[in-house]
């Protein structure tokens, strides 16, 4: 039974998961109506800081997932009002709909993360952190700003 379970185990949060949680959140900040762009970078530093924290790839894909649940959960809940006001879904199948899409969304970051714990060298984390994480935070940002046309908000 604990086998089967163990590939879903990044859902299961923990005090890190929380805390990558609450800066995925945090970091709408920097987006509009508010833009303050400070935000992101406190808020990627925070992320960072919780990579080079971790000892293995399922720590490094976890982190990343609950920060993206965080981040596409409080920037892209207006869909959800959206499809239940204006097109009549009902409220069930909108929620549902809305959280498909943030959980989509989100494994862009633990993609990111798992890419990262591939190429994370902690004996030269100056490297890792000034280097490798942005660049593959860049990469992945790419490639969700452009595959199946993109959302950017």
């Amino acid at each position: 039974m604990n086998e089967v379970l163990r590939p879903f185990q990044v859902f299961i949060p923990n005090k890190n998961a929380f805390f990558a949680l609450l800066l995925g959140a945090f970091a709408i900040l920097a987006y509009a109506p508010f833009g303050v762009s400070a935000v992101m970078l406190i808020s990627l530093s925070g992320l960072f800081w919780l990579w080079t924290k971790a000892t293995s790839a399922r720590y490094f894909i976890q982190i990343g997932l609950w920060f993206g649940l965080g981040f596409f959960g409080v920037g892209v809940s207006w869909l959800m009002s959206s499809m239940y006001i204006y097109s009549g879904m009902s409220m069930a199948l909108s929620l549902l709909a809305t959280f498909i899409f943030i959980l989509f969304l989100s494994l862009y970051f633990a993609f990111a993360g798992w890419v990262v714990s591939l190429l994370y060298q902690p004996e030269k984390i100056g490297l890792s952190v000034a280097l490798i994480m942005p660049t593959v935070w860049t990469f992945f940002e790419l490639i969700r700003a452009s595959l199946l046309g993109g959302f950017l908000f």
